[in-house]
């Protein structure tokens, strides 16, 4: 209890309280964004049309965001956390307003593809800059997790906001409306970052020294990008002789950079961070790759509102949240192992009720049940795969390790929304409409999530904690 109430405390030291707000306040903008999105999007569907592109809706943003992390890795071990921080978030406003003022389609995706650069850059700069300033584990867990917090008012707010305006004004109001709460979120972060900056010059002067490869970075971030539109052009390609040989050259490109990506040392601390890499994109894939659909699953085959397809989403804030602050209080005790168990375990159970709604006879609340198993399961993986992660880099650079974890996250999620797309394309185009395309891409982030399992079997057991892996076995992260 003392222990506890001491890193209850930690936190609000002047030092990490600065930190801490700034980064809540930008990953409270990111939060914005994804829930609004999401619940305004069958609304842009209806209104520019191109059903075929509406998976790439996702996957643009994903693929953006794949390249943002590459480039953020080295940025940050190199450049500190400040200046890259503001450079995604002008990024990232620019995305926002091509978005709400795209004609059709085709320039949305594109805007959505900026944006998700902007958003790579943020997602490691703000991670990076709590697992580097914050060296006690407790109290680096309980930071983790409480920027989960972020995420509960954009989700109980932004889905039925986005849902309203979209369906009574515009659509294009939801993505013009966020650029304040960027400059807002700006304003606040990246001085606190900045004085980060200047406390840790001497620690970034040294990790320069052992240096970064910038080529490396480009050349996987492009191999990734380009092996993912191959595959999923392949998908919705109405040829299939040019589809096939197109889909298995994607497929082989992507296989050789994620194992590129992939740490290679057979050393305990990389087999876990390995591990926790593989857990953390698998779970990833499973859970956004059917959130992405579900607002429009309710709408299209229950005939719910936007407005109350988008209340569903509002309950993942409030599990994810949860998941993150009970893995602060079980995994010492239980284990990075045994609480991703748990929580895969729970994105299958919210996965497979998502599939029950396919059919028109399940009732519709069920989402509400679905929705609050699958984040909750998240948010005991998020956090934990996380600190796997780090813990295996310290006294190495921290930016690429972190960084490579969220390539994986992402690249997960682009590749699933994408086939989800081309899933549901293929549904409509042979008329069957749109569930049997929505059941099938269910199913498959159902096998993800089980398959992230066996990844699992690597992660640290009880009494046997990534610290004690990495004393055991020290070095810089490689990959």
């Amino acid at each position: 209890m003392l222990r506890r109430a001491r890193s209850a405390s930690g936190l609000l030291q002047p030092r990490y309280r600065r930190l801490v707000v700034g980064v809540l306040m930008v990953s409270t903008f990111i939060a914005f964004e994804q829930m609004s999105v999401a619940a305004a999007l069958p609304a842009v569907l209806r209104h520019l049309g191109d059903v075929g592109l509406y998976g790439w809706a996702f996957s643009a943003f994903m693929l953006g965001q794949v390249v943002g992390i590459m480039l953020a890795g080295p940025a940050v071990d190199r450049r500190g956390l400040a200046a890259p921080l503001l450079v995604a978030g002008c990024g990232f406003s620019i995305g926002l307003l091509v978005d709400g003022l795209a004609p059709s389609m085709p320039v949305l995706v594109c805007g959505r593809a900026v944006q998700g650069v902007g958003a790579g850059i943020i997602t490691v700069t703000t991670n990076a800059a709590l697992a580097r300033t914050i060296t006690d584990d407790q109290l680096r867990s309980r930071a983790f997790a409480a920027t989960a917090v972020a995420w509960v008012v954009p989700s109980i707010v932004g889905p039925a906001v986005a849902g309203v305006v979209a369906q009574d004004l515009t659509w294009r109001a939801v993505f013009l409306g966020i650029v304040p709460a960027v400059a807002t979120g700006l304003m606040v972060a990246v001085p606190a970052l900045a004085a980060e900056d200047r406390l840790l010059k001497d620690r970034r002067d040294q990790v320069r020294h052992v240096g970064t490869n910038w080529l490396r970075s480009l050349r996987l971030a492009g191999a990734m990008v380009i092996g993912t539109v191959m595959t999923l052009g392949a998908l919705g390609s109405t040829v299939p002789a040019a589809g096939a040989v197109i889909g298995a050259a994607g497929a082989c490109v992507l296989g050789y950079s994620i194992r590129s990506l992939l740490p290679r040392s057979r050393e305990l601390p990389r087999v876990r961070q390995r591990a926790a890499m593989m857990v953390g994109g698998l779970a990833a894939a499973a859970f956004f790759g059917t959130e992405s659909f579900l607002p429009l699953c309710l709408n299209s085959i229950h005939h719910r509102s936007l407005t109350e397809s988008g209340t569903v989403l509002t309950m993942a804030a409030v599990a994810w949240t949860a998941g993150s602050w009970l893995q602060v209080r079980v995994r010492q005790r239980l284990g990075s192992r045994l609480v991703c168990i748990c929580g895969l375990s729970l994105i299958v159970s919210g996965v497979l009720l998502a599939f029950s709604l396919e059919f028109a006879g399940t009732p519709w609340w069920i989402g509400f049940i679905a929705w609050g198993l699958a984040p909750a399961g998240m948010g005991l993986i998020t956090t934990t795969t996380m600190l796997v992660v780090v813990s295996a880099a310290e006294g190495g650079p921290l930016g690429e390790p972190v960084a490579a974890l969220q390539v994986l996250v992402t690249l997960g999620t682009a590749i699933c929304t994408g086939v989800g797309g081309a899933s549901l394309f293929w549904s409509v185009h042979l008329g069957h409409g749109k569930a049997p395309g929505l059941a099938a891409l269910n199913l498959l982030t159902a096998v993800l999530a089980a398959l992230g399992l066996l990844a699992a079997r690597s992660l640290p057991r009880p009494g046997r904690s990534p610290e004690i892996a990495v004393k055991a076995a020290p070095g810089p992260a490689s990959a």
